[in-house]
């Protein structure tokens, strides 16, 4: 994290506004990722399981406009990175 710059932030427990909005993407990649993929198969691999997390992760911070306060229609990588149309290198 030093390397890019980035702080980190701790949440404090208890506070419902960070703590929903981790609860409710946590949800979300659960209901759309991780299910569908284990039941595709019988005995899903971990290399399988990589995958759709990172396809499901881009797909969820490129692609699909979230409808929140912070992001208004806007995709999480429109809100931190501005408008730009392209995924970073």
């Amino acid at each position: 994290m030093a390397e890019l710059g980035a702080k980190h932030r701790f949440m404090h427990a208890g506070r419902p506004r960070p703590d929903g909005s981790v609860e409710a993407v946590q949800r979300t990649i659960l209901k759309e990722c991780w299910r569908p993929s284990v039941a595709r198969s019988l005995v899903p691999t971990d290399a399988a399981l990589q995958r759709e997390r990172a396809d499901c992760l881009a797909l969820f911070n490129f692609e699909r406009a979230h409808d929140g306060r912070y992001t208004q229609a806007r995709t999480p990588a429109e809100v931190v990175c501005g408008a730009r149309k392209m995924r970073p290198g």
